[in-house]
């Protein structure tokens, strides 16, 4: 796996994979900011995903959102990123602690940041936002 700094999201994304990341327009503006790394994924010279993350604090980033194109999902891709972006801004960017979210409902990435050790830390259900909290210590 490789993951190279970019300012924009490429991977053309199916309706529902777009409703479990933030709008488009959103992250179109999010990756203008200083304080957010976003990586494209690629295994070998594909393209195969998309991570964007924004640190909070000294040595603490939030995973905002995390995809693997459509084609490489449930062949062991997602969770060999995962494992691999978490070894990055370990050793490269010094973290500490990774937060996420999810969307209630979303099982897959749910057992995803289960299976690499985050927990969940609180629930947000509000009629706007309905999401478990997670994070992930090193």
């Amino acid at each position: 796996m490789e993951f190279r700094k970019t300012n924009i999201l490429q991977l053309n994304l199916k309706k529902e994979q777009a409703q479990n990341l933030s709008p488009k327009s959103k992250i179109k503006q999010m990756l203008k900011q200083k304080d957010v790394l976003a990586f494209n994924i690629y295994d070998n010279d594909t393209l195969i995903g998309f991570a964007m993350l924004k640190e909070f604090d000294k040595n603490k980033f939030f995973l905002w959102d995390y995809i693997i194109e459509y084609n490489y999902q449930n062949k062991g891709f997602g969770t060999m990123a995962l494992k691999e972006l978490i070894n990055l801004l370990k050793t490269k960017y010094n973290c500490k602690i990774i937060t996420t979210t999810y969307k209630f409902g979303n099982l897959p990435a749910k057992r995803l940041y289960e299976k690499l050790g985050f927990i969940e830390t609180s629930i947000v259900d509000t009629k706007e936002v309905h999401e478990i909290n997670m994070m992930l210590q090193l």
